[in-house]
C-alpha cells in the first residue's frame, strides 16, 4: 500500500523560504542515507519530480516538519485486522486486473455515478 505524504502549500513555500533567507549560501549539510524497496524509491521520485522536487527537497521539507510539529507530522497507527486483510488481499491479487483503475479521479466518481 502507498502511502503520501500531502503537506500544507503555504508551509512548503515558508520553509523553504526561511531557508533560504536564514542559511542561504553558507548552509552546511550532511549526509543521509537510507535503504528502501527500489519501487518505492521509483514510485516516489516519479511523485517529486510532477510536484517540481528532487529526494533533497523532501528529505529536507520532511525533516524541517518533524522538527517543527516535535515528530511526525501525520498520525502513525498500526491497522487493524480488516486493514490487514484487505490490504494482503490487494497485494496478492495484483496483476490479475481484478481491481479497476482509472485515469483520473474524476473518471471513478462518473463510473460511481457521483
Amino acid at each position: 500500500m502507498r502511502r503520501f505524504l500531502f503537506l500544507n502549500a503555504l508551509d512548503i513555500v515558508a520553509h523553504i523560504c526561511y531557508n533560504i533567507v536564514t542559511k542561504g549560501a553558507k548552509m552546511k549539510t550532511n549526509t543521509v542515507r537510507a535503504r528502501m524497496e527500489p519501487e518505492l524509491k521509483h514510485d516516489v521520485e516519479d511523485i517529486l519530480k510532477t510536484l517540481g522536487m528532487n529526494t533533497t527537497d523532501a528529505i529536507n521539507l520532511f525533516y524541517t516538519q518533524i522538527k517543527l510539529h516535535h515528530g511526525l507530522p501525520f498520525n502513525v497507527k498500526i491497522p487493524n485486522t480488516k486493514t490487514v486483510r484487505a490490504m494482503k488481499e490487494l497485494k496478492a491479487d495484483r496483476g490479475k486486473n481484478k481491481f479497476k483503475t482509472y485515469d483520473s479521479a474524476k473518471d471513478m466518481f462518473k463510473d460511481m455515478d457521483l
